[in-house]
């Protein structure tokens, strides 16, 4: 039995380490390598207030929950919740979508969804929870 769990341990171990390992390397040439996969919530922090910056850290339990990846553009650098990194092509993806709004929600199938020069936290997770994409995610 101990040789059993200690193999069972040794198994999870492994798994976790090469789970890190990849999430480490993952490198985003294109913001639609993320697609079918994430949100994504871009925000222009230098037309925000700091507050949404700690509302973002705060909230980890429900962007997980509804698998959003958010990016914080200030003052020409980029803040995010993404644990790979990104190529310029990504960046510059990212400075085009906040050239005309401060906030743009991308759903899982690349689509713009929410445009706003305002963040509002709750309006986002509902209009998030009533997508037909997040709909289905919340039944399995």
């Amino acid at each position: 039995m101990q040789t059993i769990l200690k193999g069972a341990l040794t198994l999870l171990f492994s798994i976790s380490l090469m789970h890190m390992s990849y999430a480490q390397t993952l490198h985003v040439r294109n913001l639609a390598e993320l697609s079918w996969t994430y949100r994504l919530l871009l925000l222009n922090g230098d037309a925000l207030a700091q507050e949404t910056l700690s509302t973002l850290s705060a909230e980890n339990e429900a962007i997980n929950a509804r698998q959003i990846v958010w990016f914080w553009r200030e003052n020409g650098q980029l803040k995010s919740n993404f644990f790979g990194s990104l190529s310029k092509v990504s960046e510059e993806q990212i400075n085009q979508q906040l050239t005309a709004h401060s906030v743009v929600l991308i759903g899982k199938d690349g689509d713009s969804k929410y445009q706003s020069n305002e963040f509002a936290w709750k309006p986002l997770l509902l209009l998030i929870d009533n997508m037909p994409m997040r709909r289905q995610e919340m039944q399995n």
